[in-house]
């Protein structure tokens, strides 16, 4: 079994967090399910699950990864809110 670590990032795709936002037709509340659905569309990016921080607050999320830049199809949805950092490991889709 290979021993995953949490990782953190902090750089966002805007542009194309919102193109894969329309292109997988992307909801509000379904970060898991977007993000998932993005990755068969698209596998050269990865997958993640983790948590996405607000100041001292921590959310369970899902995102998608293109190297260290993240890609969120779903917190583009809430008038450009991201997150001011994102943690977590990358799950095989």
């Amino acid at each position: 079994m290979t021993e995953q670590c949490y990782q953190s990032f902090d750089e966002i795709d805007r542009i194309m967090s919102e193109q894969i936002m329309i292109e997988v037709g992307a909801q509000k509340n379904m970060c898991h399910f977007n993000s998932w659905k993005a990755s068969l569309l698209h596998p050269e990016l990865k997958y993640f699950r983790g948590f996405v921080v607000f100041g001292e607050d921590a959310y369970v999320h899902s995102w998608l990864m293109n190297g260290d830049v993240i890609i969120d199809p779903t917190l583009i949805l809430h008038d450009e809110s991201f997150g001011e950092e994102y943690i977590g490991i990358e799950v095989q889709s």
